[in-house]
């Protein structure tokens, strides 16, 4: 039976690629004629026929799946064994320091597309929002949405933050020393890296953007543990100086405006994002 089949498989690529071209003898091959001189006529081709339909049939085997992951790899992009990408592993909404790549777990198509979702929409939003040329906005947005997961903090709100301090400017400097994307004063930067045992290697420290969105999400995560999860308050001292609003004293109108600015722009990006991708929520943000 098996050899039936494989002979009638091998008469309709030989039929195919023209190498029989009389109906006659094609009819006299399928009907597995045994006569000697036709047997003769392809032996010479059986070996190099049954590859070709093996391959083919490898071929599809092997191309459905891949077209399947390929297409939704196009759309993510955001493997990456760059130091500067950070080390983390995404598991459903949760990431942890683990790996040299972010690495999904296997078949987590939802966490993967939504992740990929977000560094796409906060990407048009660094180019459209600022008015400077930002080099890879791609890989910025990947740093501010990876950082933000990892430390537990909302991105939206951490992407706001950033805007309004450095306008995504990943070598900002103020008049008064504060440097990176989240305007971190050196001595701030150096006391908060000890207090999240990183090795602060001098102001130049702040310059490496990945570490400066680090420290400045730790320094939000401890005004916020100061002012017991008050976010006004948190983001006025993150303005002002913690020490004043400590102090009681009445906060100048421009540190209001500032705290305003951000929880507006946050609430505005959280709404055009579910409008923009079609979610009534954001679940990869339920753990935080």
């Amino acid at each position: 039976m098996l050899k039936q089949i494989l002979f009638k498989i091998r008469c309709y690529y030989m039929d195919l690629a023209g190498f029989i071209n009389d109906k006659l003898v094609v009819e006299e091959l399928l009907s597995l004629d045994s006569n000697a001189e036709v047997q003769s006529k392809i032996t010479k081709l059986d070996l190099g026929i049954l590859c070709l339909f093996l391959a083919i049939a490898s071929l599809i085997i092997i191309a459905i799946p891949l077209a399947v992951n390929n297409k939704l790899s196009s759309s993510l992009e955001i493997l990456a064994t760059n130091d500067y990408w950070s080390d983390f592993t995404l598991q459903t909404g949760f990431i942890s320091r683990k790996s040299p790549i972010i690495e999904f777990v296997p078949g987590d198509h939802h966490s993967q597309l939504e992740f990929a979702q977000l560094i796409s929409f906060f990407s048009e939003e660094i180019i459209s929002k600022t008015k400077y040329d930002i080099s890879n906005p791609e890989e910025l947005a990947f740093k501010i949405i990876s950082e933000s997961l990892i430390a537990n903090e909302d991105p939206f709100f951490v992407a706001a933050v950033v805007f309004s301090e450095s306008s995504f400017r990943t070598h900002a400097r103020s008049n008064v020393g504060a440097r990176g994307l989240m305007q971190i004063m050196p001595k701030t930067g150096e006391y908060i890296a000890r207090k999240i045992n990183y090795q602060w290697k001098g102001l130049h420290t702040l310059d490496n953007p990945t570490v400066n969105l680090r420290l400045g999400i730790s320094y939000i995560q401890y005004l916020k543990k100061i002012f017991s999860g008050n976010t006004h308050k948190m983001l006025l001292a993150y303005n002002w100086g913690p020490n004043n609003v400590m102090k009681g004293k009445n906060p100048p109108s421009v540190s209001i405006s500032y705290s305003a600015k951000i929880q507006k722009l946050r609430d505005n990006w959280k709404h055009a994002y579910t409008q923009h991708s079609g979610k009534k929520d954001i679940s990869i943000l339920q753990t935080i």
